[in-house]
């Protein structure tokens, strides 16, 4: 441990120790899905809670991404089909965040989400579905999120969306089959964009 970390936690010790069990339960969680084939967890994972991760797809979570509940909800990652995947990029963090996938869901790095529910399908399966390639083509869509997002509380992404690096959902946004551009700052129900994140 280097004389920077020393001082950061002789600074504020209540964060060291809030951190450090967060470090504690990121390992619980990786070791409970280390037996799942299809889960793949990076290094310096922390749950702030516990992660729930179900389904027969894929989930690939990168590197020092951490996860948290927010207003009750744990985040949570399921997957409907065995061909689903979800790949989630480094330094995210999740607040209470639901992944719904039928197909693909991509996250860049370093994107923060409040409250979001992204959902690739416009109809969440259930057991009396049949989930063959006529419905998936009828039903669901690819969603790609870039890098350095962040979302605000009770936002929707759903199927359709590219949304580009350095955009801003405000809270309470819907967006869904739409493409855009870098730097968006997008609010409403449907959302639209009022303007940019920075200048170039």
């Amino acid at each position: 441990m280097n004389i920077e970390k020393l001082n950061k936690i002789k600074s504020n010790p209540a964060e060291a120790v809030r951190v450090g069990f967060a470090m504690l339960l990121g390992y619980l969680v990786k070791l409970r899905y280390m037996t799942k084939h299809n889960v793949q967890i990076g290094s310096n994972f922390r749950a702030f809670s516990w992660l729930r991760i179900t389904g027969p797809g894929s989930v690939v979570i990168g590197d020092r991404v951490s996860a948290y509940a927010s207003f009750l909800r744990v985040p949570c990652i399921v997957t409907h089909t065995k061909d689903a995947i979800v790949t989630i990029g480094n330094d995210t963090n999740f607040s209470g965040t639901r992944i719904s996938c039928v197909d693909s869901i991509s996250i860049g790095h370093d994107a923060l989400f409040g409250s979001t529910t992204i959902i690739d399908s416009d109809i969440i399966p259930t057991r009396d579905i049949i989930i063959d390639s006529e419905w998936k083509e009828k039903h669901v869509q690819a969603i790609n999120i870039g890098n350095h997002i962040w979302t605000g509380v009770n936002t929707f992404i759903l199927g359709g969306v590219t949304i580009g690096d350095e955009s801003v959902l405000g809270a309470g946004a819907v967006i869904q089959s739409k493409e855009v551009p870098d730097r968006s700052l997008l609010v409403g129900n449907p959302a639209r964009k009022i303007g940019v994140t920075r200048q170039l």
